[in-house]
This record gives structure tokens, sequence and C-alpha cells, in this order.
């Protein structure tokens, strides 16, 4: 499992990807000067999933996609929910979906007029 992470910083109106840095480590330090500094910073997961293009899906994305074969007219949020990444995970208190054909469209952050299920 690939550890990625990214946040959103809304003091300079842009994402910071983990991958942009030297480690781990570097990324963090940064994340932690933005929350001393009180710009409230979001922190997104890595959903181990790719796009059909092959783009990175995080938490807060927006993708078009096709749930049980049918096409979603409004994208869908990705959010962590009950130890996984919806709207792929299974379990006891989620409904499961056969998702496919999925593409990022944006992100709740940086395309706000976007109007999207969950």
């Amino acid at each position: 499992m690939e550890h990625k992470f990214r946040y959103w910083d809304p003091f300079n109106g842009c994402m910071k990807y983990s991958k942009d840095f030297e480690n781990l480590v570097e990324f963090f330090i940064d994340y932690q000067l933005m929350i001393d500094g009180e710009n409230e910073p979001e922190l997104e997961f890595f959903a181990q999933r790719q796009d059909i293009e092959g783009n990175d899906l995080y938490e807060n994305d927006l993708i078009r996609c096709r749930m049980d074969g049918t096409e979603q007219q409004n994208p869908i949020l990705v959010f962590f929910k009950g130890g996984g990444f919806e709207p792929w995970q299974e379990g006891e208190f989620d409904s499961y979906y056969s998702v496919s054909y999925e593409r990022l469209v944006g992100n709740i952050h940086q395309n706000p007029d976007i109007v999207y299920d969950n």
C-alpha cells in the first residue's frame, strides 16, 4: 500500500501533495507549519485508486462514474468512512455499489461550484 497525502492550503488557495516533497517528514513539517499559522489546512488521504486516466484519487475528490452500470447524473464525492473509501468500501453500515469508469472532475476545494452527490 502506498502512503500518499495532500492538504488543501486555504491561505494560498492551492493543494500541496506529499509527492512534491523530499519525503513524508518534510510534508508533515510543512503541514504542521500551516496549522501553527492558524491557516486551517485540510489533510486528505490517497484512496489507493486511480481514475481511468491514471490520476490519483484522494478524499474530497469528485468523480464521474457508473454505479451498478448506471451513469451518475452528478459527480460522486470520495470520502473515508468505516475503515475504507466510499463509494467503494463494503461494510456493515455502508451501501456497496459496483463502481466503474471513474474519472476525476475536480475536488470540493478548487471546484466549489460543482454539484455532487454523496
